[in-house]
């Protein structure tokens, strides 16, 4: 994707409104609870499961597994080492309340297609702040369509607040 691409993508999110942005989770019942983005109960996905299931057989190129945390009262899904890692990191952060996996999925029209995406990670902090978290390898952040990923999700958590 080119830099006026970009722009184009950036002037379609612009008009994107939060109640326009779908998202969907699943409750600490395994129900799905479909939302829009300004009516989305943060408490609720922090308490609940994740939203996709996590896929283990032999010969799969990632390492998934699941990790005890103390934050979270429990096992937190994980589907690489490097999600382990930012895990980790949370369980160690005093700021750190909450952790979630895979927690919501993110659906919206840009004007030109259905974009959707499923944020890695969810962290509720001390102070009632969330941070959504998307793990990369650094190999793959000069991937134009990871940099666009990104830019989409950090959009719709500026427009959320």
């Amino acid at each position: 994707m080119g830099k006026s691409s970009n722009v184009a993508v950036a002037d379609r999110l612009s008009s994107v409104r939060p109640g326009e942005v779908v998202v969907q989770y699943r409750g600490g019942d395994g129900r799905f609870v479909d939302t829009s983005l300004d009516r989305l109960p943060v408490d609720d996905v922090l308490a609940g499961m994740t939203v996709r299931e996590v896929r283990w057989f032999a010969g799969r190129a990632s390492y998934s597994g699941w990790y005890c945390s103390s934050t979270a009262g429990g096992h937190v899904v994980y589907e690489s080492r490097l999600e382990l890692a930012r895990i980790l990191l949370a369980d160690q952060d005093p700021d750190v309340v909450a952790i979630a996996a895979q927690p919501m999925l993110l659906e919206w029209y840009d004007g030109k297609r259905m974009r959707w995406h499923v944020p890695d990670l969810l962290l509720g902090g001390a102070d009632g702040s969330v941070t959504v978290v998307d793990v990369k390898a650094a190999s793959r952040l000069e991937n134009p369509a990871v940099g666009a990923q990104f830019g989409w999700t950090r959009w719709l958590c500026e427009v959320r607040g």
